[in-house]
């Protein structure tokens, strides 16, 4: 009979109270616990929602609409255009939303392709997912305003009419490697291409 593995509780949602009263903290386990307690703590005072959309101030009052889930079961939430749009084949257009989103410290909003457009129109994100990072939100550039880069892959000019569909946005949080100082550089100024080139 295999003896069973120790059980670490550096892991367990249960926290302190899954340990026994015996027990202590490895010193790796305590430096582990510290940086979480800090980091929440700090996650605490960013705002006071966790994340969701908000219509940017270029597009107030102009009839859009906040991404919604269609199911209980979607992961994703539908992101509509703010107003027509023309694409021409070939070509990348940002189509705007007249959405910023906020979320938490090492929370990203990626963006995907609504399947129905990529199926019968050959309308694909030039990058092929869109990244967008928490700090992102609000920044002096453009408020954070969220544009989707739609590339036309097929022979006919699409035009993306507003309210429509056009991609969906979903949640996810994200791991840092040790030793890792992004957090001490310049903060973000604007869209596309503003965190440099190297």
């Amino acid at each position: 009979t295999s003896a069973t593995p120790p059980v670490s509780f550096a892991d367990s949602p249960l926290g302190e109270g899954a340990r026994g009263q015996g027990d202590v903290r490895t010193p790796f386990e305590s430096k582990e616990q510290e940086a979480f307690d800090s980091n929440f703590l700090n996650m605490g005072d960013v705002m006071e929602h966790q994340r969701g959309f908000e219509i940017v101030t270029a597009f107030a009052g102009r009839g859009i609409h906040l991404p919604q889930r269609r199911t209980a079961a979607s992961a994703g939430y539908d992101i509509e255009a703010a107003e027509d749009t023309v694409v021409e084949p070939g070509r990348v257009t940002l189509v705007p939303t007249g959405l910023k989103a906020y979320m938490q410290p090492g929370e990203v909003l990626l963006l995907t392709i609504r399947s129905s457009l990529a199926a019968k129109h050959q309308l694909m994100l030039a990058n092929s997912v869109g990244v967008i990072d928490a700090d992102y939100y609000g920044n002096p550039g453009n408020e954070g305003h969220i544009q989707v880069a739609i590339c036309n892959a097929g022979a006919e000019t699409y035009t993306v009419k507003k309210g429509e569909r056009i991609a969906q946005g979903m949640f996810f949080a994200y791991r840092t490697v040790d030793g890792d100082t992004a957090g001490e550089g310049a903060a973000r100024t604007g869209g596309f291409g503003s965190t440099g080139k190297d």
